[in-house]
């Protein structure tokens, strides 16, 4: 059996920046501003065959762009296309690292994509979906000569032989692409939304732009993609890349409702205390021999 097990982050957040991310719904949990930090916790979903897998080391992402929703896709990604991961690239440990016999070892995947079952169009432009791409995906932590498997937690790791569904959107430079999340990166052996490796994802906790699209084949896979709305917010900064599009919106939730800061006063064992988020005033227990207040 597998098991999940908390990582420190310090070397893969230098490792993997920028290459992969963990999102949520623009209405749900922000995108935060690292790529790695430390989970840890039971692991759970797995591949489609009953063969035990080795210990993996569970990283938690976060996001380059919101994802959970399809109308989270119908606002940031570029096209919706189905890929098989056809090739695999072994990356060279830090020289840090190699001396120190311990770290990470990166890894990329060559996607060649079979279908594009969406574009987006705004204004009549649109951009060509690729025909293949190359995706940076997590890789291995290694001491001495053993290695352990990193995945982002609720998101496949990407193998070679599996296909996937995935939104994709072009990368600032405009040259590459990515997904618009490593968690909307969707399983998709033989035609079926689910079907195939998926290490990172817990089974139960499928985001929901996975649970609108199973069931379906190809021709209602494609209808309902065609059918997602951005949310108002999203649509109205359209005309910017994603990125833009993205900071504008974050903006303007943050201002809807912004975080209360942390009351940190040392207000002392008397005070009652007033909680800056619901105004709520703790509980001071009172001394019983203090009958005159």
């Amino acid at each position: 059996m597998r098991t999940r097990t908390s990582v420190m982050a310090g070397v893969l957040l230098l490792a993997l920046a920028g290459t992969i991310g963990a999102a949520s719904a623009a209405t749900g949990d922000l995108p935060a501003t690292g790529h790695l930090d430390p989970a840890a916790g039971a692991s759970a979903a797995a591949d489609d065959t009953d063969e035990p897998e080795p210990d993996l080391i569970v990283a938690e992402g976060s996001p380059r762009l919101p994802f959970a929703r399809l109308a989270d896709w119908a606002g940031y990604a570029d096209h919706v296309v189905v890929a098989t991961a056809s090739n695999e690239t072994e990356g060279t440990p830090s020289a840090v690292a190699a001396a120190a016999g311990e770290g990470y070892i990166g890894r990329s995947v060559r996607m060649t994509v079979s279908k594009t079952l969406w574009t987006q169009k705004s204004d009549g432009s649109w951009s060509r979906p690729p025909t293949s791409f190359t995706l940076d995906v997590a890789g291995w932590s290694f001491s001495g000569a053993t290695r352990r498997e990193i995945v982002i937690d609720g998101a496949p790791r990407v193998e070679t032989g599996h296909t996937y569904l995935i939104p994709i959107t072009r990368k600032a430079d405009s040259l590459s692409w990515e997904p618009i999340a490593a968690q909307a990166i969707l399983p998709y052996d033989r035609g079926v939304i689910g079907s195939g490796e998926a290490k990172g994802v817990t089974a139960g906790e499928e985001i929901p732009a996975q649970r609108a699209l199973e069931s379906k084949d190809e021709t209602a896979l494609s209808a309902t993609l065609a059918s997602a709305q951005p949310d108002a917010l999203v649509a109205k900064y359209a005309s910017l890349d994603p990125d833009a599009r993205w900071e504008k919106v974050a903006a303007e939730l943050t201002a809807l409702d912004p975080i209360p800061e942390e009351d940190t006063a040392d207000h002392g064992e008397d005070e009652v205390n007033v909680d800056p988020w619901n105004g709520a005033e703790d509980n001071v227990e009172e001394d019983p021999d203090d009958v005159n207040d």
